[in-house]
């Protein structure tokens, strides 16, 4: 995406915390297999989308958070998404049924916009609630069918897209990035999740460039007692070691070139822990102090020796003996009881529900109340939006007029339904 004027960084700062994110416009977590965020990160990445309007993008892969064992749902229910455990097939496909064609790209959306077909390369399928919007749906004849595939959420400032799929997007394989179309789907989506929050701060420059550059570096998380490792090592100032995190080898020549340059990285890294242990060895005093503290505290931690008890003249063995035989007596006494009949219901049994009146419902919490009308109203914010570019595509001629009116009907009906919902659940949270 750098050819695009984006700038892409390998963020390597744990735990992940609001303040880390603040530099960034997007983050991106593509399948992460194995790993599972912290909670504390959650509410970390949350705040930053919703306050400093962060874009999320969520990419998962068949099987789901069960299958790659993640929890990326975790994240995306925040955000009325979640991933399924289970893969999209299909007879319509690219050679595989597990490289489906999906062409069912409803409502319009800056993210599908031009988008024909695309390959939904080993993908699960996703559930929307809230104010969630699928934008992409697996085909009739798929299965599972008409499903969500992408959808998104507009998160009071931050925008957020989960997909599925995220070898639609990796490199050299087939059914990836090199498709025409998944490469406008990537441009498309990486321009929308830059919310207009972000844009307004990048005017007032408030928005800040990360001073980090792409890879991992050693060293962030030093102990702080090594803070001020650059006055005691000598005229040769720290810095932290950067490692390729990529690594692309097509030849012997290659191969052996990447051996030297991380070789060159190891011995870089050496003499920084040489340095360092000379350091500590030049504070000898201060590692003994050390050590006559931690030997201290291991004196402290030792319990207490304590006496001989003095000798009562009772037989102890004797009395725990007698104690267990009468413990053993009173669990035989217990087990011969029988057991207590049912207490008869003295209320009458209900008669049966009317066909098709609607089963009773538990009483909601007016939190549950008040987090699915945060939802909705989130909900009618994204279709209003996607009204207004569905009417900009008709004034531009974008959109044919049949294509116009059915997906002019199905927002109105969606944003009735969400307002119709909105006006029931403030009803009920006025009773609370």
């Amino acid at each position: 995406m750098d050819s695009q004027g984006f700038e892409s960084y390998q963020f390597s700062e744990f735990p992940i915390t609001h303040e880390s994110l603040k530099p960034y416009d997007i983050l991106v977590f593509a399948c992460p297999d194995f790993v599972k965020i912290a909670p504390q990160e959650l509410n970390e990445i949350e705040n930053w989308v919703r306050e400093d309007g962060g874009g999320l993008l969520l990419l998962n892969h068949a099987g789901g958070d069960k299958g790659r064992q993640t929890n990326l749902s975790a994240l995306a229910e925040r955000f009325g998404i979640t991933f399924e455990n289970d893969q999209v097939l299909s007879p319509n496909n690219y050679g595989m049924e597990n490289l489906p064609k999906a062409s069912t790209f409803t409502p319009p959306h800056p993210i599908n916009e031009g988008i024909n077909e695309i390959c939904y390369r080993a993908g699960c399928s996703l559930t929307t609630i809230g104010g969630s919007i699928p934008i992409a749906m697996s085909d009739p004849d798929a299965d599972p069918f008409s499903v969500p595939l992408i959808a998104i959420s507009e998160a009071d400032n931050g925008l957020v897209c989960a997909i599925g799929s995220y070898e639609i997007f990796r490199d050299e394989i087939g059914c990836g990035i090199e498709n025409e179309q998944h490469q406008k789907l990537a441009l498309n989506l990486f321009n929308w999740l830059i919310s207009e929050h972000r844009l307004k701060l990048k005017e007032k420059g408030i928005s800040t460039i990360p001073t980090k550059k792409p890879g991992l570096a050693y060293g962030s998380s030093l102990h702080p007692a090594f803070s001020d490792a650059e006055e005691k090592v000598g005229s040769q100032p720290y810095s932290p070691i950067t490692v390729k995190s990529e690594i692309k080898i097509s030849s012997k020549s290659d191969l052996i070139q990447t051996l030297y340059s991380v070789l060159d990285e190891l011995n870089a890294l050496s003499d920084v822990v040489n340095k360092l242990i000379d350091s500590v060895i030049g504070s000898e005093d201060e590692i003994i102090e050390l050590q006559a503290i931690k030997e201290m505290q291991e004196k402290i931690q030792q319990p207490p020796q304590l006496e001989k008890p003095p000798d009562l003249g009772i037989d102890f063995e004797k009395l725990k003996k007698e104690v267990e035989a009468e413990a053993v007596e009173e669990d035989n006494e217990l087990l011969e009881l029988t057991e207590l009949p049912e207490k008869p219901s003295t209320e009458k049994p209900l008669p049966p529900r009317p066909k098709g009146m609607p089963s009773i419902k538990k009483k909601r919490s007016k939190e549950e109340l008040t987090a699915e009308l945060e939802g909705l109203e989130s909900k009618v914010k994204t279709v209003n939006n996607l009204i207004k570019f569905l009417k900009k595509k008709k004034r531009d001629g974008k959109i044919k007029q049949n294509d116009y009116n059915k997906q002019m009907k199905k927002l109105k009906y969606d944003l009735e339904n969400a307002t119709n919902k909105i006006y029931e659940l403030k009803k009920l949270l006025k009773k609370k």
